[in-house]
């Protein structure tokens, strides 16, 4: 009976692992074909940021979160950003993102200004 609760235990625990990490490749995939969905772009700061795991040859990809009015309301979005190795240090709060955003949510920063 115990081994029946571990067994179950490890289940809901790679399920929620797992969900996280799906959920970070399923974002990078809307980066990566950004080119190829319609969208608006916006020009908006950057709040914070957050590095992830996953990289794209030498460069990480970063959770760029920001301030925008898309729906009427004024609140906090997150998209992914490709940042180079080299530009990491200039990363700050207040930097102009611009950002693409289309149908279903998707959202990817497709320029950061680092010139103030």
């Amino acid at each position: 009976m115990a081994r029946n609760y571990y067994l179950c235990g490890v289940l809901l625990g790679f399920h929620f692992a797992f969900r996280d990490q799906n959920k970070q490749l399923s974002d990078v995939k809307v980066w990566l074909k950004k080119d190829k969905w319609a969208g608006d772009i916006l020009s908006t700061q950057l709040d914070s940021w957050q590095q992830t795991n996953t990289r794209y040859g030498n460069d990480f990809f970063y959770d760029f979160c920001f301030y925008a009015d898309l729906e009427g309301v004024n609140k906090l979005y997150s998209a992914k950003a490709l940042v180079r190795l080299s530009e990491v240090h200039l990363s700050r709060p207040g930097l102009i993102i611009y950002v693409k955003h289309g149908a279903k949510g998707k959202m990817a920063v497709i320029s950061i200004n680092y010139s103030p």
